[in-house]
C-alpha cells in the first residue's frame, strides 16, 4: 500500500515543472490574429476596410506583414498600429468579382513564427444596373483604340505612304529599320493626352497596352475583356509576379471607364509607370 502513494506524491511534485515547461513552450509561438470587417457585402471596385487584432507576448513583436496574392481582390497596408500586448492594423480592399467572395487573410511574422486569421466571405455587388451587371458584358467595342491612338496610327501610315510615293525609286525600308513593339508602345504613351477626362484617358491607356500585348506576343487582348486576358497569362510564358500586376493594372483602368470611379493625379501617375514598366513584359521569348 505504500508504494503507490509514494507514486502519487512523486508524480504531483513533478506535475508543476511539466506544466511550467508547456506554458514556457507555448508562449515561444503564441499568437493570434481575429481579423473585424468593416461589412458583410460591398460593390465592386469599392473601397473595404478590414481591421486586424493581433494578440502576442509582450516580449514579442510583429516583425512582417505579407499581404495575399490574388487576382481578384487588391490588398494594401493602410495603418499599422505597434502595442506592447496587441498590435493593430488596417487595410484597404478592392474587389473585382462579383458574387461571394472568400477573403485569404494576411500573414503576420510574429517571432519568426507566421499567424492568420479565419478566411471570411464577402458578397460583391455591381455598381450598373443588372443587365451591365458583369464587367465582361460591359466592354462594348471589339474594334479598338483610343481616339487618339488611331489618329497617331493614321498618321504614321500617311507618313510611310508620302515616303513611299516620295522614294519610290528606293528600296523599301527593312524590317530591322521599322518600329519594335517596344518603340511603338514607348511612342503610342507619349501621344497619349493627360488633359482628357479620366475614362477616356485610363482607357486609351488600357487599350495601348492590350494592342502592345499583341505587337509583342501575339496575344488578341484589344478583344478579350480583362478576365479573359488574366487566363490567357496563365497559359503562356508570363510569371505571375508580371500577370498580377497586368491584371491589376486593366482592372483600375476599367473601374474609371465602366464604373465611374475617379482617380487623382497621383494615382494616375502610378499607372503611368505601371504602363511604361510592361515594356519587357514576357521577355522570356515572343509567339
Amino acid at each position: 500500500m505504500r508504494i503507490p502513494a509514494v507514486l502519487a506524491l512523486a508524480f504531483a511534485c513533478l506535475c508543476p515543472a511539466f506544466a511550467a515547461d508547456a506554458a514556457a513552450s507555448k508562449s515561444a509561438v503564441s499568437g493570434a490574429v481575429i481579423l473585424i470587417p468593416s461589412s458583410t457585402h460591398t460593390v465592386i471596385g469599392g473601397l473595404f476596410e478590414l481591421n486586424a487584432v493581433i494578440t502576442k507576448e509582450a516580449h514579442q513583436k510583429v516583425e512582417n506583414i505579407i499581404l495575399p496574392a490574388s487576382a481578384n481582390i487588391k490588398f494594401s497596408l493602410a495603418e499599422h498600429q505597434k502595442g506592447a500586448q496587441n498590435d493593430y492594423a488596417r487595410f484597404e480592399l478592392r474587389f473585382f468579382d462579383l458574387g461571394e467572395v472568400t477573403v485569404p487573410s494576411p500573414e503576420f511574422v510574429i517571432s519568426s513564427a507566421v499567424v492568420r486569421g479565419e478566411p471570411f466571405g464577402v458578397f460583391v455587388k455591381g455598381r450598373l444596373g443588372e443587365a451591365e451587371a458583369e464587367i465582361k458584358k460591359l466592354r462594348p467595342q471589339k474594334r479598338g483604340a483610343f481616339p487618339k491612338l488611331i489618329a497617331l496610327i493614321a498618321l504614321l501610315a500617311a507618313l510611310a505612304a508620302a515616303y513611299y510615293f516620295l522614294r519610290r525609286k528606293q528600296v523599301l525600308v527593312s524590317p530591322e529599320e521599322q518600329m519594335s513593339p517596344e518603340e511603338w508602345y514607348a511612342s503610342a504613351l507619349d501621344a497619349l493626352d493627360r488633359n482628357t477626362p479620366v475614362n477616356e484617358l485610363l482607357d486609351g491607356l488600357s487599350d495601348t497596352f492590350r494592342i502592345y500585348l499583341e505587337k509583342k506576343r501575339g496575344l488578341p487582348a484589344i478583344f478579350l475583356d480583362t478576365s479573359e486576358i488574366d487566363a490567357e497569362l496563365k497559359k503562356r510564358a508570363f510569371s505571375t509576379e508580371e500577370r498580377l500586376k497586368a491584371v491589376s493594372f486593366l482592372r483600375s483602368c476599367d473601374l474609371a471607364k465602366f464604373a465611374g470611379q475617379s482617380f487623382d493625379e497621383r494615382e494616375i501617375d502610378k499607372l503611368f509607370k505601371d504602363a511604361c514598366s510592361f515594356a519587357g513584359i514576357g521577355g522570356r521569348g515572343s509567339s
